[in-house]
């Protein structure tokens, strides 16, 4: 039978490593997928993710069990890190040094596909990149993450 999180969070708050693990496990695609559909870039939303477990293990003391849902907590630490992100410098680094020429595309039958596929994509995020703040992080949390609203 699984742990419930608010056991494994008592249980690691007394420095039980095996309830950190559990946690991680429990979480991890979670958190990397939101973090994904944000950054658009494996490695990014890889870093942002690891990120997240260590704010997590650094503040799980001031998660309080009567103000809603680990999971939901644990995605505001998500958010908040991802925009921190979003304003940093390696952000605006990765910006300017972007270059497309760089990148090949092996199968030359499936370009115009990729092609529409990635014009959809932009499409799609540029609308949910317009939405309000609020609106935005909902749309995200429903339709990516299956949470409810």
């Amino acid at each position: 039978m699984a742990q419930s999180d608010e056991k494994l969070i008592k249980e690691l708050i007394k420095g039980n490593e095996s309830a950190m693990e559990i946690l991680v496990k429990r979480y991890y695609d979670l958190v990397y997928s939101f973090i994904y559909r944000n950054t658009s870039d494996y490695n990014t939303a890889y870093d942002i993710t690891q990120d997240v477990f260590i704010k997590m293990m650094k503040n799980i003391d001031k998660y309080q069990i009567e103000n809603g849902k680990f999971k939901s907590w644990l995605l505001k630490i998500a958010v908040n890190t991802t925009k921190d992100y979003f304003r940093s410098k390696i952000y605006k680094q990765r910006i300017q040094s972007y270059d497309i020429d760089n990148h090949e595309i092996e199968d030359k039958a499936n370009v115009i596909d990729i092609l529409l596929k990635k014009e959809d994509a932009i499409k799609i995020k540029e609308a949910i990149k317009n939405l309000p703040k609020l609106q935005r992080e909902a749309v995200i949390l429903k339709y990516y993450n299956d949470l409810k609203i």
